[in-house]
């Protein structure tokens, strides 16, 4: 008996990655949670050196200062930081966070995404970005640049602080590192010859 070809168990995509049945969902999500003119302001306040304004832009609230992070972890760390930061593009963020999608367009509640980590064990500062706690309240994010807490992911439901769903982007840079975008449509089934989903002359894959 003929099996049919054999699939790999490998799943390629990165976190927050679309599946190619996904597409029509994603494009009606993006449309009205990501609009044009947020990626362009934001676009433009990041090529001209202001993180903060970027992530303003996106409605990005920035929960931390350099400084401080330089006289707690050390001025290396946070010229690291900092250099990512200058190319961490939130509005990128934004479009590839999860949502509950099911005909709704908000992000999943209490989700951190972890983007980058500076040195190695529990006291590594981490940048991370994190949505709110209610699925219908606002829709603005939080940038955070601190050791994760080791109870982040398992409070109880009862605790004052929110219990986070982790994903972790740090090997994931094409997410939020406008240094490395492009490589995002390489993953996605794409090319340098075409776009994701479609053939070189612009027709949709089947």
């Amino acid at each position: 008996m003929n099996a049919g070809p054999r699939r790999s168990g490998t799943d390629h995509r990165l976190p927050g990655g679309l599946r190619h049945e996904d597409g029509p969902v994603w494009q009606r999500i993006r449309r009205h949670a990501v609009p044009a003119w947020m990626i362009e302001d934001a676009t433009a306040r990041r090529l001209a050196g202001d993180w903060r304004a970027a992530c303003a832009a996106a409605a990005v609230d920035v929960r931390f200062d350099l400084s401080a992070v330089a006289a707690r972890h050390g001025a290396a760390v946070a010229e690291a930081a900092e250099d990512d930061l200058l190319h961490l593009a939130p509005d990128l963020v934004r479009w590839h966070l999860p949502r509950l999608l099911g005909g709704r367009t908000t992000l999943a509640p209490n989700v951190r995404v972890l983007l980058a980590r500076y040195g190695t064990g529990a006291g590594a500062p981490v940048l991370s970005a994190t949505t709110g706690p209610m699925a219908d309240g606002p829709q603005r994010l939080r940038l955070h640049c601190a050791p994760l807490h080791p109870a982040d992911a398992h409070r109880s439901p009862h605790h004052a602080a929110p219990s986070y769903r982790h994903e972790n982007w740090i090997a994931a840079r094409p997410l939020w590192d406008a240094r490395q975008a492009a490589g995002l449509r390489d993953r996605l089934t794409g090319g340098a010859d075409r776009l994701p989903f479609f053939h070189p002359d612009g027709t949709p894959l089947d």
